[in-house]
């Protein structure tokens, strides 16, 4: 006995696997991009560094800020640790 009406395992391979190859470069070009950003921010906030401790450095919300920004690049210098030059 032969019936007309496909399985539901019958479906293209195209319809599935197209989606996970989309994902997969979204997430290969986001990750890429994040990673380029946090490299470029590693190498730049060292210089926000200099006006910081030429300025009042006694002051807490200057303390603040440097304790911030040296832990942001460290983040940066984390996350970009990854990132190649084409």
């Amino acid at each position: 006995m032969s019936t007309n009406t496909p399985l539901s395992t019958d479906r293209p391979a195209a319809d599935q696997s197209g989606l996970p190859s989309l994902a997969a470069q979204v997430h290969t070009a986001v990750l890429g991009s994040v990673r380029a950003l946090a490299f470029w921010l590693a190498v730049l906030l060292p210089l926000c560094y200099v006006p910081l401790l030429v300025f009042a450095f006694d002051v807490p919300s200057t303390r603040t800020a440097s304790a911030l920004l040296v832990a942001l690049n460290g983040l940066a210098l984390i996350v970009g640790h990854g990132h190649r030059r084409a």
